[in-house]
């Protein structure tokens, strides 16, 4: 238990120290594992869902994956996965490579090649 709580409280420092002063259309997820970062995200989504006026985007700071094992991102293709399975317009690479673009539209603004790239990235199989 007591190694959770270190986790949990280097995840919160890590949090407070890359996004302060930071506008609340970004999220930098440095520092952070892929289960914190996924918790720290669908309370974006949440927030952003929840804000009057209704947020329009996100920036999620995920990184390029330089310092995981292996130089191989975990964050990015986590919450990529996450934010399409959420129906939101995803855009990785948008403001730079280390950034995904989050943008919340309504299924009516996708398009019907939206909309088919939504449904098929939600993992649906026809039986």
């Amino acid at each position: 238990m007591q190694c959770d709580e270190a986790n949990a409280r280097a995840a919160a420092l890590a949090l407070a120290q890359h996004n302060t002063g930071r506008s609340l259309g970004e999220l930098d997820l440095h520092g952070l594992r892929v289960k914190e970062a996924i918790a720290e995200v669908e309370k974006a989504i949440a927030a952003a869902r929840a804000s009057n006026p209704p947020q329009q985007r996100l920036v999620l700071i995920v990184g390029k994956g330089l310092h995981s094992a292996d130089g191989v991102p975990k964050l990015k293709p986590a919450i990529e996965g996450l934010v399409r399975r959420h129906n939101l317009r995803v855009t990785p690479g948008v403001p730079n490579a280390g950034c995904i673009l989050v943008e919340f539209v309504k299924p009516s603004e996708r398009g019907w090649a939206g909309d088919v790239l939504a449904w098929m990235t939600r993992g649906c199989v026809i039986c």
